[in-house]
C-alpha cells in the first residue's frame, strides 16, 4: 500500500514539474511569436523594414488590430538592428501624440510625448546588444536615448487626429520622421 501511495506522489510530482516546464516555456515563446506574425503581417500589407507606414483612417472597414482607435493616426516602422543601430524620431504635433519602441517580445520598451507642449525626447537609437555609441549621435548637443534590443522590434507613432483634416495633417508628418539605419556610426 505504502509503495501505491508513493508512485502516486511521484507521478503527480512528475506531472506539475511538466505542468510548470511547460508553462513558463510557452511564457517565455508567445510574446516573440506574436511579434513575428505581426511583423509578417505588417510586411504582406505593405509595410518596409526601416520606413515609416502611415496607416489609413480607422474604419470599421479598416480595422487590421483589435480595436485600434478611429481618433488617432497611425504610422509603424518595421525595425531590425541586426547589421546595426537605427534612429527613429518623429516632429512634434500640437495635439496628443505619441512615440513607441516594441522588442521582440512585444514588450513597450520605450514611449515619449510628440505633443508640442511638452519638452520631450524625439529622437531615439536604437541598437543590438552591446552597441556603444559615438558622441556625433548627439544633435544640438543633446545625446538621444539609446535602445538596445535582440534583433527585430517594431516602432509606433499615434497622433490624435479625430476628423479627416487632422488625420490627413498628422499623416503628412510622417514624411518628416525618421526611420533608417544609422549612417554616423
Amino acid at each position: 500500500m505504502m509503495s501505491h501511495i508513493r508512485s502516486w506522489h511521484i507521478a503527480v510530482g512528475l506531472f506539475l514539474v511538466s505542468a510548470l516546464v511547460a508553462h513558463f516555456w510557452m511564457l517565455g515563446r508567445i510574446p516573440s511569436t506574436v511579434m513575428s506574425t505581426a511583423r509578417v503581417m505588417f510586411a504582406e500589407n505593405g509595410a518596409v523594414e526601416h520606413t515609416w507606414n502611415a496607416s489609413e483612417r480607422v474604419t470599421p472597414e479598416t480595422q487590421r488590430i483589435v480595436r485600434p482607435s478611429p481618433d488617432l493616426a497611425y504610422a509603424l516602422c518595421l525595425l531590425d538592428v541586426s547589421n546595426g543601430p537605427v534612429e527613429i524620431s518623429a516632429p512634434a504635433w500640437d495635439r496628443y501624440g505619441s512615440l513607441s519602441v516594441f522588442n521582440e517580445r512585444t514588450d513597450n520598451i520605450f514611449v515619449t510625448s510628440l505633443d508640442s507642449s511638452k519638452d520631450a525626447a524625439r529622437r531615439v537609437i536604437v541598437g543590438p546588444k552591446g552597441y556603444v555609441p559615438s558622441p556625433e549621435i548627439a544633435l544640438n548637443g543633446e545625446a538621444p536615448p539609446i535602445l538596445v534590443i535582440d534583433g527585430e522590434g517594431v516602432a509606433l507613432i499615434r497622433r490624435l487626429a479625430p476628423n479627416d483634416a487632422l488625420h490627413e495633417a498628422a499623416q503628412s508628418l510622417v514624411d518628416q520622421s525618421v526611420c533608417a539605419p544609422l549612417s554616423a556610426d
